[in-house]
């Protein structure tokens, strides 16, 4: 799906319920939304900085 493992991936992991769900959801959203890759990716990274992740 990434092509590689994002860090938030990495913390999700001593959690798999949690990164099924985050997972589960990227997929809904990608595939129901309407925005570009990149779009998605600028939000994505909007939101992480805000909540200064």
């Amino acid at each position: 799906m990434f092509g590689f493992v994002p860090n938030l991936g990495k913390l999700l992991a001593n959690a798999p319920a949690t990164l099924a769900s985050y997972v589960d959801a990227q997929k809904y959203l990608s595939s129901i939304g309407t925005l570009s890759s990149e779009e998605n990716n600028i939000v994505q990274m909007t939101i992480a900085i805000e909540n200064q992740c």
